[in-house]
């Protein structure tokens, strides 16, 4: 055991997430990088608040975000407009005095930008549902956790990368999500669009379902346990002992917050790499994907399962499309979640089978690069034009 681990295993929740932030706050930014596509002729300077990591990668085939190949098309969409872009992190104002004609994207980065070029086309990129709305859905879960177990936790991503503010700032507003979802949104005009999931390409979906695979699910997650609330299947799983709930993605924080009510039928795989034979095997030994989330653009957790042939069991606010896709649970209660849960694990193995086998087939065509791509180009070739 490393001093890491140590560190883990020993200190309290409140004191990790301090240390956390603290190395947050003293990080290095990455350099922004300026001028993609330069030429000699007069252009349009485009200004994109979001991500660079994607810049300075070197094995594609390893990536454990889709936000990385999802920016790379942002950038390519304004390119092929002939824009000159810089590209910098969202919390990165090294050149926000600069002068834009667009900026695109959330966070300070954004911000700044904006209040220095008042003129400039503003396209706010919302990964998110809107601030106030997932602030509220995320302080209903954590009061009913604390009335169901005692349990006090804080809000831990509502509020991270946009304001009220955000809300009214923009000329243009790209949403992750479904297209009700632009309803959530006072001004317009507003352009819905999909994100992608990861793929294992070593991923042989199996042609066999035992009865312990039919009984085995897996939740996908990261920092937000509650949000995602993986607290209510805790309390589902711990009904049905005869049930496994594995986990992927829980981080350490979390962990110690809701130890004390994690069942003994879970198995918490610690982070898992999507790309690895781990991952491979934990998908074909379960069947399905679950989440209980009380807020998503769209779960781009569920999308990756789906892609693996996991059947999504999930919370309207997943946003996942096409209702008659694995189930949405009618309301969020532990009564509700119970009943779907016993219900697919009681079908027939040769009906899961056919089922797994769509889900994986309507993913991969729904939800891949390409898709993503040709979109982003329409709605940016809509909102700056020729």
């Amino acid at each position: 055991m490393n001093i890491k681990q140590i560190l883990i295993n020993i200190l309290p929740a409140w004191c990790l997430q301090t240390l956390i932030n603290t190395k947050n706050t003293g990080r290095k930014h990455s350099s922004a990088i300026q001028n993609i596509g330069r030429h000699c002729i007069p252009q349009k300077r485009v200004l994109i608040s979001y991500v660079n990591d994607y810049l300075y990668i070197k094995d594609w085939t390893n990536q454990t975000s889709t936000r990385n190949v999802e920016c790379a098309e942002i950038v390519d969409a304004f390119l092929r407009k002939d824009c000159c872009v810089d590209i910098c992190r969202h919390d990165d104002i090294s050149i926000t005095n600069k002068q834009y004609d667009i900026i695109f994207g959330f966070g300070e980065a954004y911000r700044k930008s904006i209040k220095n070029n008042p003129t400039a086309t503003k396209i706010l990129y919302l990964t998110e549902k809107p601030p106030y709305y997932s602030a509220k859905k995320e302080q209903e879960r954590i009061e009913n956790l604390y009335q169901r177990h005692g349990i006090k936790v804080p809000v831990s991503r509502s509020g991270l990368f946009y304001c009220d503010e955000d809300m009214a700032n923009y000329d243009a507003c790209v949403i992750i999500g479904q297209e009700k979802d632009v309803r959530l949104l006072k001004k317009q005009p507003t352009f819905a669009i999909y994100p992608t999931g990861l793929i294992n390409k070593e991923f042989q979906l199996t042609t066999e379902i035992t009865d312990k695979q039919k009984s085995s699910f897996l939740w996908l997650g990261s920092r937000g346990a509650v949000h995602k609330g993986l607290d209510l299947l805790f309390d589902v799983f711990a009904k049905h002992p005869d049930f496994t709930l594995h986990v992927a993605g829980l981080n350490a924080i979390d962990k110690k917050r809701l130890l004390k009510i994690m069942p003994s039928n879970v198995v918490d795989h610690g982070f898992v790499n999507i790309r690895s034979k781990h991952f491979s095997d934990l998908a074909n030994s379960c069947s399905f994907i679950i989440s209980a989330s009380c807020s998503e653009g769209v779960s781009t957790a569920l999308l990756t399962g789906m892609n693996h042939g996991l059947i999504p069991l999930r919370s309207d606010e997943c946003s996942i499309p096409f209702e008659s896709v694995g189930e949405v649970f009618e309301d969020n209660t532990i009564d509700c979640i119970e009943q779907v849960v016993m219900k697919w694990a009681s079908m027939q193995s040769e009906v899961l089978i056919h089922h797994r086998q769509e889900v994986m087939e309507f993913a991969r065509q729904n939800f891949n690069i390409n898709q993503f791509s040709n979109n982003i180009h329409d709605i940016i070739g809509t909102i700056i034009g020729d």
